[in-house]
C-alpha cells in the first residue's frame, strides 16, 4: 500500500462520505459549497485509487463525478424553468392581476 494513497483515501472520502448519505438533499436544494465539496473530496480518493493502480475502481468514481454532476445540472436546470414559470403568471394578489381586473 502507498503511504500516498492513503493520505489521499483519508483526506478524500472524509470529505465525500458525509456528504454522500446527504447527496439527494444536496442536490435537490443547489447547495453549492457543499456539492463542490463532495465532488473534490470523491475526486481526491480517485487521484488515491490511481496512486494504487487500481485503474476500474478510479474509473467508477469517475462515471459518480460525471454521474452527480449531470443529476446537478439537470435539477438546477428544471429549477429554474420551474421558477421562470412561476414569474412568468401573476400570482393571485399581485399588482398585475389587480391592475387587469380594475380594467
Amino acid at each position: 500500500m502507498h503511504p500516498l494513497s492513503t493520505v489521499l483515501f483519508l483526506a478524500g472520502y472524509g470529505l465525500a462520505l458525509p456528504l454522500a448519505g446527504r447527496i439527494a438533499t444536496i442536490v435537490g436544494n443547489q447547495q453549492r459549497l457543499a456539492f463542490a465539496g463532495h465532488q473534490v473530496g470523491v475526486l481526491i480518493a480517485l487521484i488515491g485509487w490511481l496512486t494504487r493502480g487500481a485503474f476500474v475502481v478510479a474509473t467508477l468514481h469517475a462515471v459518480w463525478v460525471i454521474a452527480t454532476k449531470i443529476w446537478y445540472a439537470m435539477t438546477e436546470r428544471k429549477l429554474a424553468e420551474t421558477a421562470g414559470a412561476a414569474d412568468a403568471r401573476p400570482s393571485r394578489g399581485s399588482t398585475a392581476s389587480r391592475r387587469s381586473n380594475n380594467r
